[in-house]
């Protein structure tokens, strides 16, 4: 089975206890039920889930789990008029400057992450309102690049992405 080690802390009591790490093997899981060793000693538990959270229940003692994702939704998924980093990476270049007029499609910043290099664009034409980057600048997701004021306001707001 797969083997792992979790850590259990004793969240909202007033407990100075350190934090215990037990080494966990799981044996069997399906059906709701879920059969680990912990620590050696191989324990039953049964499993509900619960909107977003998972109840697990057994001999004795409950836990309540919440499932985070690994990679967690972008907070900015498109900036009216303009482009926030999609990812971790480094400017490589900036092709605009502000007061410069573009047109829906021309590249904005070329971004690398991910060892590649991504084209942004404009995903309507407009004047660019505001660069808040340089070539050579680390930024993190989410992170406005570029603003750009639509010329009309049927434009559209998502960015395009051209790897």
């Amino acid at each position: 089975g797969n083997q792992f080690t979790m850590q259990v802390t004793n969240e909202g009591e007033a407990s100075e206890r350190q934090p215990q790490a037990y080494r966990v093997r799981l044996i069997e899981a399906e059906d709701g039920r879920l059969v680990a060793e912990i620590d050696g000693v191989r324990r039953r538990f049964h499993i509900g889930e619960i909107g977003q959270h998972v109840a697990v229940h057994g001999a004795g003692c409950g836990s309540e789990l919440e499932a985070i994702s690994r990679f967690p939704q972008r907070a900015v998924s498109a900036v009216a008029g303009g482009c926030a980093a999609p990812m971790t990476g480094r400017i490589v270049e900036v092709r605009v400057a502000a007061g410069q007029q573009v047109a829906a499609g021309d590249t904005l910043v070329v971004l690398e992450a991910m060892k590649m290099e991504h084209q942004l664009q404009a995903a309507a034409g407009g004047v660019v309102a505001a660069v808040h980057v340089e070539a050579g600048q680390m930024v993190d997701p989410d992170k406005v690049l570029v603003v750009v004021e639509p010329q009309d306001d049927t434009a559209a707001s998502d960015v395009q992405e051209v790897s």
